[in-house]
């Protein structure tokens, strides 16, 4: 089964749903699946998240809004 994988920091923010959403460059997680969350290769996964939709996006149309969501303070952050 493949998994999703985040540094520790990030995960924790998933965790606590103060990250709500993500930019990945790869296109293998679908949307509606629900997938492990990892931290750390050789632990188990910290939880289970659910992928609720995906939009493809250029890097310059990303708002300040969504990268809040992402766990960011602003774009220069991001």
């Amino acid at each position: 089964m493949r998994f999703i994988s985040f540094k520790k920091k990030y995960a924790e923010l998933i965790i606590s749903r103060r990250k709500t959403a993500t930019v990945r460059l790869t296109d293998v997680f679908e949307a509606g699946k629900v997938y492990p969350l990892r931290a750390d290769w050789f632990k188990p996964p910290l939880c289970h998240i659910k992928i609720p939709s995906k939009k493809r996006k250029r890097l310059k149309a990303i708002s300040h809004e969504e990268t809040l969501k992402g766990g960011f303070s602003n774009l220069v952050e991001f």
